[in-house]
């Protein structure tokens, strides 16, 4: 893979030594192969192998002679990416990690030092393949590797791996799936390697919390642990592009925490937690403008295609505009990540998992299946509440209310599942559904208010008229699926009754 200032995509798999990638199926190649090149590359991460613990490699690339070609930072795949890793390539010949790199996962390693713990020499041949179904060409290094740790030379293993356009992401199945076929073998075989010279690689902090708690203290700690390893997992995506699905679940992850910090609020100390959920409610909407412009899109691709006779290049415009919006909000994520205030929320999560903030020790001691079973079961009280509350003929106002009342009752479902053998994820699933059916009102009125704010006398006169239509078929659709939800709730009532929360 060439190391160039660039973000990429790329997936890795091993192969036999007779791998031939002429066995391939859909695949056929461009040109000769390049010559053979030889390459040192130092693989570095912290003295805990804190990298190696969330599946990230920091690589620095040598050739033989010893000069400095550049680095690579490859991201473990993110949140439904299947095998891809996301790839920051910088071409700095510097013999420490360059801080670009270092700035990406700078929540991950905190104040660790990053050291050099092993090396391995490659000879590498470069392709260029065309995919022959889709006519997408993509870069493929065939790559001889042979790892060292303090001179000494380990089992060699070759793979293969392909860089992939943006265009062909879509791909990447169908690829992996014929590379297998055609004998490749694992993934990520860096990381394969780094277990046998370094021993287990370890277990990825803030992971599924705690399997099953029995006090409540555990309960809490578990809570904080879960949606702190969300967004931790995401931070280095977000960092580097701003990944739509990574946005998507780290505001997950802030909204998740501070429902459960007030879910669970009579067993925690309110000096300690509303300040942090002050500040969790402070990044959420930092990530939310982001994730609004992600939602508008699809939205109003969603619409578009359903009105006959709309231009397309109406669309393009409107997509365009909505993509400068993300563009600048993308900006200012970027750069509140990088702010001591971020950094600070960071490390109170990170200190709070360990010190969960409960009132008093005798709070902590508490069975948690009784605190659990209570806390779930008032949730679900407050849905029903809100529910009852609603005006026959509910304004937008009061459904998006409605909706997060409704995750807070589908959080708490799910923190005490492990605690009720599994019987509230039914309940959880069905209080997801209903919170997605209030969602579809909620986004169709955002995307309206967009479309009213617009311009209008900026815009060519089609596409002025083809966003007119739009914004119409929105509001005739608020006005005609105000009840699209009620289904899903009773659905939700029917699997609180099952869940045996009371």
């Amino acid at each position: 893979m060439p190391v160039d200032d660039a973000i990429g995509r790329h997936l890795r798999v091993a192969v036999p030594p007779g791998f031939g990638l002429s066995d391939v199926d859909g695949l056929d190649a461009v040109d000769e192969p390049e010559a053979e090149d030889h390459l040192r590359t130092d693989l570095w991460d912290t003295e805990a192998r804190t990298l190696a613990a969330w599946g990230h490699l920091l690589l620095a690339h040598r050739s033989v002679d010893g000069t400095a070609r550049g680095w690579t930072l490859e991201l473990a795949p993110g949140p439904g990416a299947g095998a891809v890793h996301r790839v920051l390539g910088l071409a700095e010949p510097t013999q420490t990690p360059p801080r670009p790199a270092v700035d990406v996962v700078r929540s991950l390693i905190g104040r660790q030092r990053l050291v050099r713990i092993a090396s391995v020499d490659t000879v590498r041949r470069r392709h260029r393949i065309r995919h022959l179904a889709s006519g997408v060409t993509v870069g493929i290094d065939d790559d001889a590797v042979t790892p060292s740790v303090a001179g000494a030379a380990t089992a060699s293993f070759r793979s293969i791996t392909v860089e992939v356009p943006d265009a062909a992401v879509g791909l990447i199945d169908e690829l992996a799936r014929s590379l297998r076929r055609a004998g490749a073998g694992r993934l990520d075989p860096l990381q394969s390697m780094l277990r046998e010279l370094n021993g287990p690689t370890p277990v990825r902090p803030f992971g599924a919390g705690v399997v099953r708690p029995r006090r409540a203290g555990d309960l809490v700690a578990s809570a904080i642990a879960v949606g702190t390893g969300q967004l931790l997992l995401c931070d280095p995506l977000l960092r580097l592009d701003g990944d739509p699905e990574s946005v998507h679940r780290a505001r997950v992850a802030t909204r998740r925490l501070r429902s459960d910090l007030k879910t669970l609020g009579d067993l925690l100390d309110p000096f300690r937690v509303e300040g942090l959920r002050r500040e969790l409610a402070w990044f959420g909407r930092v990530l939310g403008a982001v994730r609004t412009c992600d939602v508008a899109a699809s939205t109003l691709d969603h619409h578009a295609q359903r009105i006959v006779g709309i231009d397309p290049g109406s669309v393009e415009v409107l997509q365009r505009r909505l993509d400068h919006e993300r563009s600048l909000s993308c900006a200012v994520l970027r750069d509140v990540m990088r702010s001591g205030r971020y950094q600070g929320l960071v490390a109170d999560l990170i200190r709070l998992t360990d010190e969960p903030p409960l009132r008093s020790g005798r709070v902590a001691v508490l069975p948690a299946k009784r605190v659990g079973r209570a806390v779930a079961t008032a949730a679900f009280a407050v849905l029903e509440r809100d529910v009852r509350r609603l005006s026959a003929e509910p304004a937008i106002a009061e459904l998006h209310e409605l909706r997060k009342t409704a995750k807070r009752a589908r959080y708490a479902a799910e923190l005490v599942a492990p605690l009720a053998k599994g019987r509230t994820m039914q309940l959880a699933r069905a209080l997801a559904d209903l919170q997605d059916r209030l969602g579809e009102h909620v986004d169709d009125a955002d995307l309206l208010t967009w479309l009213e704010a617009l311009p209008l006398g900026e815009l060519d006169g089609v596409v002025a008229f083809d966003a007119g239509r739009v914004a119409e078929r929105l509001s005739r659709s608020a006005t005609g699926s105000s009840g699209r939800w009620h289904g899903a709730w009773r659905a939700a009532k029917k699997a609180k009754d099952r869940s045996r929360l009371a």
